[in-house]
């Protein structure tokens, strides 16, 4: 499970499944205080670790209907729209590791990968960065919604759905992906989350 963690000074809001989809005090809407995304990173099995990060930038949203009977309580589906351009990748550096361990799975070696908290833009030790090529990724944007997908070596992924009002105003909700760039999102979402024009 991951759960994403958006701070701007002192203002933060923690996402998890009990979220209740209240939004996070504003951050400074002067540009003058960056908004920094922090991501906790949870593991199921001991010798897990990260493998990836992505977090991908859209400009808007469109909630989806969900038909009778299909409901799931506290979710809301959504189709994110606007670009889905990756803007910042990163991956644990296994090169090394891979030559000394030869046939051996890379559990033994783990633990130095086993990132638990990631802040936006912040290369971690032991892993290296993909996109950009060069240089710290984008600012994160008001106005803008991300996706953060973690992608651990047991093949399992996790992804948290953030959006930042024009104000400064942060959200953040568990997703799990569906077809397309469709997400249902966890759990109590803003009834403006996809803008005050959409039902």
């Amino acid at each position: 499970m991951m759960m994403a963690t958006l701070i701007a000074a002192c203002a933060a809001r923690h996402s998890d499944a009990n979220a209740t989809g209240a939004a996070a005090k504003p951050a400074a809407s002067n540009g003058a205080v960056p908004l920094v995304a922090a991501v906790q990173i949870d593991y199921s099995h001991r010798d897990d670790f990260l493998r990836s990060v992505t977090v991908t930038k859209f400009t808007a949203v469109s909630r989806i209907p969900i038909a009778p009977g299909e409901e799931k309580p506290g979710t809301s589906i959504f189709r994110f729209e606007g670009g889905g351009v990756p803007i910042w990748q990163i991956q644990a550096d296994e090169g090394v590791t891979r030559e000394l361990l030869t046939e051996i799975p890379l559990v033994a070696a783990g633990s130095k990968y086993a990132v638990s908290k990631l802040r936006y833009g912040e290369l971690p030790k032991n892993f290296l960065q993909s996109i950009p090529e060069v240089g710290p990724p984008e600012p994160l944007e008001a106005g803008s919604y991300y996706v953060f997908e973690a992608d651990r070596a047991s093949g399992s992924a996790s992804f948290d759905a953030i959006k930042i009002d024009p104000d400064g105003t942060i959200e953040s909700y568990e997703a799990q992906p569906r077809a397309g760039e469709s997400y249902a999102l966890c759990c109590n979402v803003n009834a403006d989350f996809a803008g005050a024009d959409q039902p």
